[in-house]
């Protein structure tokens, strides 16, 4: 399955996924489209590179007809794969207090990924 990576700013074909999200000019998209030329799935990272680089895994959604295709899984890859070139070892993310998030709780956990309280 191949990953596209653009700027978010260039991503149109993405850009309805995330088009009322609150993004910074340098995060960058990764996006999956179908075999018949269709978005399905979308991440979005923002890279800190200051004194303490981190990332933030700002978005992450893939249509509910094509999840359980490790689509999103192929999205996290190949962020962590470019944090890890940039020997980056912090991904943040935040979660509203809702029931929503439970899934996309559930596959980070699987993923090895653990939580912090703020």
């Amino acid at each position: 399955m191949d990953v596209i990576k653009k700027n978010v700013k260039d991503a149109v074909e993405f850009a309805p996924f995330f088009e009322d999200a609150d993004l910074l000019e340098q995060s960058v998209c990764y996006g999956v489209i179908s075999k018949q030329g269709t978005p399905i799935g979308v991440g979005v990272l923002t890279v800190e590179e200051d004194d303490d680089p981190m990332a933030a895994l700002d978005y992450l959604l893939v249509l509910p007809d094509y999840r359980d295709y490790g689509i999103a899984t192929a999205i996290v890859d190949e962020m962590l794969s470019d944090l890890k070139a940039k020997d980056i070892g912090i991904l943040m993310t935040t979660f509203p207090d809702i029931d929503d998030y439970t899934d996309f709780k559930e596959f980070l956990k699987y993923r090895g990924f653990s939580f912090v309280d703020n």
